[in-house]
């Protein structure tokens, strides 16, 4: 019965075009709202940066969060769009290229329920001059498909233990820092 009470749910959140954020998502952080609703204990460092980071994993997002605050990169909005029924990584990514103070959005992807919707909001960013950085663990058979595979698959690399792909923290690294050591480009 969970599975059709999920489903229900979802049919209706699209209905009524409600902003939803999850479910099985683990919060956010807004610097400029000084804003944190992650469930983590941990100390967090909340300053406005340059990146906006979006994952569907809270343990990635904060793992990302730390590898830039480690090179000196700060971070100002952050969320977890956990299964996402209501809103998507698209609908964050579009949102985050209006922002300002954003110039770069760093993505961690599970999977990609529809293409076309992200790729518009890539557009949206790459429109506003904002690159979009995007790891995943999609299976290589998956990623191919993707526009975006080549430079996924150089910035991940296979777990030991669990044989999955997970970021690597220096190519992310250089990425960012190549993309912000860019000029911002102003409309």
């Amino acid at each position: 019965m969970p599975r059709q009470t999920g489903k229900v749910e979802c049919r209706t959140i699209a209905e009524i075009a409600l902003a939803v954020s999850g479910p099985n998502c683990m919060g956010n952080i807004h610097a400029p709202s000084h804003l944190m609703t992650l469930t983590d204990d941990r100390l967090h460092r909340i300053a406005e940066g340059p990146v906006a980071i979006v994952a569907e994993s809270v343990g990635l997002a904060m793992t990302i969060k730390r590898t830039l605050e480690e090179r000196g990169i700060l971070t100002a909005p952050l969320v977890t769009s956990g299964n996402e029924a209501g809103l998507t990584t698209a609908d964050y990514i579009a949102y985050y290229a209006t922002l300002p103070f954003v110039r770069v959005v760093v993505c961690y992807l599970e999977a990609v329920r529809d293409p076309g919707h992200l790729r518009a909001a890539c557009t949206v960013a790459h429109r506003a001059g904002k690159p979009v950085t995007v790891s995943t663990t999609m299976p290589a058979r998956c990623a191919s498909n993707c526009p975006m595979s080549a430079s996924c698959r150089r910035s991940t690399r296979r777990c030991a233990r669990c044989g999955r792909l997970r970021p690597t923290r220096n190519a992310l690294g250089r990425r960012l820092e190549a993309s912000l050591s860019r000029p911002a480009k102003t409309c």
